[in-house]
């Protein structure tokens, strides 16, 4: 207990560089809470799911020019089917992501994410079942389980089972059960309502969208399956083109553990890393600033140190005075670091996507304790070694060997990291600048969409209309956005033989599509109503591919064995707004005759002007065509900043770290330059007295930072390229690594040291040579 007193009195004594070791090492703690809490959630997906040791995903990857990647959905045969062939699988669940929809609740409108999927759901997905049989809740049509928050919104505090609602504001639909909310760390989330599907939809022919997982038997291993689902695909009659590829070995199905789906594309472990990584070097950093802070305070502390041994302190009561010493200022500084989580809780949000309460849940509070011990035995360990070891001799001998070696250290160490982060946030600020403003292939400004549940002859209703419109420029329709990674997929082959050339991907676009959205065409014509489908326009990328060297207008290509009649060239566009793709693509002409139904057909405006009147006026005529459908619009400039936030949030991760070290680096420099002149303030004296100028004064003391700070900018510079080049990768369209880059984080960071170290030498360069020895 005395020895906490002890403690107490020495943090109360020495307020000033108390203040600077609070501050920095909340800094740290601020950054590294934030950090690591947001890495064990992104890495902790659907653990909340009972039994998840033994669900897993169903997954494709594809490896033909065109289309690679990997893909988590499939045909929405594919459940039952693996389900009837393969006994280790228990059971089986399909379902189709529908979005955002619109419900209807005693005439009040309300917006859910939904799902439509199949009866075996919650026997794979058990979500946790508030009311209703989860075995019988999906049987039948039209049935819908909802959300716990999604039932409070709806009926507040009555029962809402058995109640009506009206799905897409037309379609009855019951309530047959209600579920716990989904976590935000779900591959599920935000889900809020699943309606039971209409199984006489489901096929072969009718697409593949649908995500499928499976409940594996006790003790068995999904990878003795996958060898066989080749021949699975075949046995069940896959379409033509599946077995054409499953033929030529391009498609390779896998299982992904549910608690593993979010990181197949290794972004997010990617993305883990480097974001570990930062926490980690910031956490050392103001770790190594409080040490460097401490070691400073030695010299004035010794004679205390070397009293209480006098009194009787052993080495272990130095070392306790020490380690509370420490955990005080560490306690202060993690209730500084709550208050400013807790200030800062609107744009920690808006940076992460993820509320902070949810970040800090009790069952992940394992990685903040974690932190805060870690930023403990940074800070206390080497300090408490240093003052147990000073001797009593040494204490009244006013010094303690200085320990100028260690100060020198931990200062390079500083610059060091802040040489790294401030190349490193240079990178990812001309990264992201060059993201931005990349040539998308169409334009996209004064664009926007709106996709719709409708039938050919309603279609054309709506076009019509539009186009009498004095606010809309052009009108086009599609099966696709361009901001849709997930087009149909076609296979390029050899004339009639079906040997894979290359995957191409389709669209089926009207006659307007290409002058709405801006696309060049460079060769040939556009659609023209009544064109076959056999008549197709091909990008760039598609005729490079096919080995067109001279006009590909009126070439012969085959689509599936399939001939098709080139009859234009589009340029090149891409199909995402992050890691912007060019695929080869192929369009067939989209026909609104007859009477064909259309589960999402996109339709495309560009505007006179980008407005909210303008697209009240669009709203509102299409309104007039059909008063019950509620349209939601997009503006596509809006969905490319969405589709771009992560990468927007991890650049202002690393500017905002970048700040932090140098704020930290700063007060450390302060310290070691005050540090310095306090020790050498004799030497200083002696040489204004034999005739040396401010200047040589200041010239001196920059000297010997030179010795520590050129060589520690080179270290930092050198890893932060090592790191980029690795990080730069995961871009298809990149910055090139200039040699500027390097030199302006390395000069920004040598002048700030410089000036630093003008501004704290100062005062002792221009001071009185005679007071300087009297007061020293």
């Amino acid at each position: 207990m005395k020895n906490l007193f002890f403690a107490l009195r020495y943090s109360l004594k020495s307020l000033r560089g108390n203040i600077s070791r609070v501050v920095s090492i909340t800094l740290g703690l601020a950054l590294g809470l934030l950090a690591f809490s947001f890495i064990v959630f992104d890495l902790s997906y659907n653990s909340f799911l009972p039994d998840k040791e033994r669900v897993y995903q169903f997954w494709v990857h594809y490896d033909a020019d065109g289309l690679k990647g990997n893909f988590d959905t499939t045909f929405g045969t594919v459940a039952p089917a693996l389900k009837g062939d393969f006994p280790q699988v228990e059971t089986a669940t399909r379902f189709r992501r529908e979005g955002a929809v619109p419900f209807e609740s005693d005439k009040r409108d309300f917006e859910a994410n939904l799902v439509v999927a199949d009866t075996s759901f919650f026997d794979v997905l058990d979500l946790g079942v508030i009311s209703g049989d989860p075995h019988r809740a999906l049987a039948g049509k039209d049935k819908v389980m909802i959300s716990e928050s999604f039932a409070r919104r709806l009926f507040g505090r009555e029962d809402p089972v058995g109640k009506e609602l009206k799905y897409q504001n037309k379609r009855p639909v019951t309530v047959s059960g209600v579920f716990k909310d989904i976590p935000h760390n779900s591959t599920l989330w935000p889900l809020e309502a699943i309606l039971s599907e209409n199984d006489s939809e489901i096929s072969w022919n009718n697409g593949d969208g649908f995500d499928t997982y499976i409940k594996m038997q006790p003790g068995t291993d999904p990878r003795t399956i996958e060898p066989e689902l080749n021949a699975f695909f075949i046995r069940h009659g896959a379409p033509d083109f599946m077995v054409d590829a499953i033929q030529q070995g391009l498609p390779r199905f896998f299982f992904v553990p549910v608690t593993s789906t979010n990181l197949v594309d290794g972004n997010t472990v990617r993305m883990a890393l480097i974001i570990g990584i930062l926490a980690l070097l910031i956490i050392f950093v103001s770790s190594m600033n409080y040490v460097l802070i401490s070691v400073s305070m030695l010299v004035r502390r010794s004679k205390t140190i070397g009293t209480l041994k006098c009194n009787g302190a052993g080495r272990g009561d130095i070392l306790a005075i020490s380690l509370y010493e420490t955990a005080l200022l560490v306690s202060a500084a993690l209730l500084l670091a709550t208050v400013l989580i807790y200030a800062m809780r609107a744009q920690v949000e808006t940076l992460t996507g993820i509320p902070v309460s949810v970040l800090f849940a009790p069952a992940r509070i394992w990685a903040p304790l974690s932190v805060i011990l870690l930023v403990f035995l940074l800070s206390s360990l080497i300090p408490a070694l240093l003052f147990a070891s000073v001797s009593v001799q040494a204490a009244f001998r006013n010094g303690s060997g200085n320990r100028r070696r260690w100060k020198q250290l931990l200062l390079a160490i500083e610059l060091i990291c802040v040489s790294f982060v401030t190349v490193f946030v240079l990178i990812t600020g001309l990264q992201f600048r060059h993201m931005v403003s990349l040539d998308m292939g169409y334009q996209h400004d004064r664009l926007i969409y709106t996709e719709l549940k409708t039938d050919s002859r309603t279609a054309n209703l709506y076009r019509e209309a539009l186009r009498s419109l004095p606010e809309v420029e052009w009108i086009g329709m599609s099966l696709n956005v361009p901001l849709n990674k997930f087009y149909n997929g076609t296979l390029c082959t050899e004339g009639a033989t079906n040997n894979t050339l290359f995957s191409s991907r389709t669209d089926m676009v009207d006659t307007g599509y290409l002058a709405t959205m801006g696309i060049e065409l460079v060769a040939g014509r556009n659609f023209t109503d009544g064109t076959p489908y056999d008549q197709v326009i091909v990008n760039e990328l598609y005729a490079k591919l096919q080995g067109w060297t001279d006009d590909p207008v009126g070439k012969i290509t085959y689509n599936f064995g399939s001939p098709m009649t080139v009859i234009g060239v589009i340029r090149d566009f891409k199909i995402k707004a992050v890691n912007a793709e060019v695929p080869p693509m192929l369009l067939h002409f989209l026909s609104l005759q007859g009477n064909q139904n259309f589960d999402n057909l996109v339709l495309s405006i560009r505007l006179r002007e980008m407005d909210s009147r303008s697209i009240r006026a669009v709203e509102a005529k299409l309104k007039q065509v059909t008063p019950q459908v509620r349209f939601k619009f997009q503006i596509f400039d809006e969905q490319l900043t969405v589709e771009r936030h992560y990468e927007r949030a991890f650049r202002n991760t690393v500017t905002t770290v970048s700040l932090a070290t140098l704020i930290i680096a700063l007060m450390g420099l302060i310290g070691y330059v005050n540090d310095e002149i306090r020790r050498r303030t004799k030497e200083i004296a002696i040489r204004k007295v034999n005739g040396a100028t401010a200047r040589d004064i200041q010239r001196l003391i920059l000297h010997d930072l030179s010795v520590i700070t050129l060589p520690a900018i080179l270290l930092g510079i050198t890893s932060a390229y090592l790191f980029s080049r690795e990080w730069l990768m995961r871009f298809n369209d990149r910055i090139t690594l200039h040699w500027w880059i390097f030199a302006v984080g390395a000069l920004f960071v040598a002048v700030i040291v410089a000036c630093v170290a003008l501004w704290q030498t100062h005062r002792s360069a221009h001071g009185d040579p005679i007071k300087m020895i009297r007061t020293e």
